[in-house]
């Protein structure tokens, strides 16, 4: 009888990558790194949404989204951790279950990321009135009908990668939104660093899936045992390995997001012309960056 070997065939590595053929692949991450990780971002995810639920009423602000986002981030990647600790093979009942309500979980705050983005910028217009702001409507929820197709897929086909697609994609409009914020919108020079916070931020989530793709190779495929994992980093990746830095990477992007938009929201209720059909006043704008700050 096969011994699973979850993500690493440790009696295989043991034995200086000698003897037997190592066991089939599974996928199965199990080490101590990856779901305490996993279980980090969770708890960053939760409490930055309640600390921008707060935001809406201490500063008017159009957080809703947000709140979603990292909300939706966080049921995610608990989901995922509790794979990671229950699961030793991937024809485990509920295996797929499970990890395809994470991948759900993650879709849906990269859906509502490319919303959040699109009403950052207006939805490709440049004026709110009659025929441009319905076409702005309809660019709105064409694009957000479109993003549930991959969401459905992820969930079906059971693919991590599906979502990756779409997130990768709603991440890069929201680092142009905040950019071009920073640049052509109203802002004291506090608002201004904000907005390159929170694009930093977004810019370093990327980064994150980047960084696990690269090491993957060397330290978490069938690829790595040809040279029994000697190109891999980690000293001893079955403990931490590129799922682990890849989460790392993540919490630290999230908190850089999180704190650019806790300390100065991107919305504030009413600015969204996608909702309201109107634009606030540039007097409104200006004000924005006289807001107080919360005291956190």
């Amino acid at each position: 009888m096969t011994r699973f070997r979850v993500l690493y065939d440790m009696e295989y590595l043991d034995m200086d990558c000698n003897g037997l053929p190592f066991d089939p692949l599974t996928w199965v991450d199990d080490s101590v790194g990856t779901y305490a990780t996993n279980f980090a971002i969770a708890l960053a995810g939760i409490l930055t949404a309640v600390l921008l639920a707060v935001v809406r009423k201490r500063k008017e602000a159009d957080t809703l989204l947000m709140v979603g986002i990292f909300a939706s981030a966080a049921v995610g990647f608990f989901v995922a951790g509790v794979g990671h600790i229950v699961f030793r093979t991937n024809d485990a009942p509920y295996f797929k279950a499970v990890y395809s309500l994470s991948y759900a979980f993650n879709g849906l705050s990269g859906l509502l990321t490319l919303q959040y983005g699109l009403k950052l910028i207006d939805c490709f217009g440049s004026t709110d009135e009659g025929a441009m702001y319905k076409y702005k409507r309809g660019v709105y929820i064409v694009l957000s009908l479109a993003a549930v197709v991959p969401i459905i897929l992820s969930v079906v086909w059971s693919s991590l990668l599906v979502v990756i697609a779409m997130n990768t994609i709603a991440a890069f409009l929201l680092i142009f939104a905040y950019l071009r914020r920073a640049t052509t919108k109203p802002n004291t020079k506090n608002n201004r660093w904000y907005y390159v916070l929170k694009a930093a931020g977004v810019v370093t989530i990327v980064a994150s899936g980047i960084v696990q793709l690269f090491l993957q190779s060397k330290c978490g495929s069938e690829a790595a045992y040809k040279d029994c994992f000697r190109e891999c980093p980690f000293k001893n990746p079955a403990v931490f390995n590129h799922n682990g830095l890849f989460h790392i990477i993540y919490l630290v992007g999230m908190i850089l997001l999180a704190w650019g938009e806790v300390q100065a929201p991107s919305l504030l209720l009413g600015e969204d012309i996608l909702t309201t059909g109107k634009r606030q006043t540039d007097d409104t704008f200006a004000n924005e960056g006289n807001i107080e700050e919360m005291k956190l």
